[in-house]
C-alpha cells in the first residue's frame, strides 16, 4: 500500500479522477487543495484507491 498526498494524487490525476475515486464532489477536492488540508491517499498496488485519511490536531476547535 503507498501513501500518497492528496495535492499531489490531484496533480497526477486530475481532480476530477480523484473526486471519483473517494466518492466526494470535484468541488470538495478543490476546497480541501484551497485550504491545504493534510489529506492522504492510500493506494493498493494495483494502482486503486483505499481510502483517503485526513490528519489535523487534537482538539481541532479553535479557542
Amino acid at each position: 500500500m503507498k501513501r500518497i498526498s492528496l495535492d499531489e494524487y490531484a496533480k497526477t490525476h486530475g481532480q476530477g479522477k480523484t473526486a471519483r475515486d473517494l466518492n466526494v464532489t470535484q468541488a470538495a477536492i478543490c476546497k480541501a487543495l484551497q485550504a491545504k488540508r493534510n489529506i492522504h491517499i492510500f493506494v493498493d498496488s494495483a494502482g486503486s484507491v483505499i481510502r483517503g485519511e485526513e490528519i489535523r490536531p487534537f482538539p481541532h476547535q479553535q479557542k
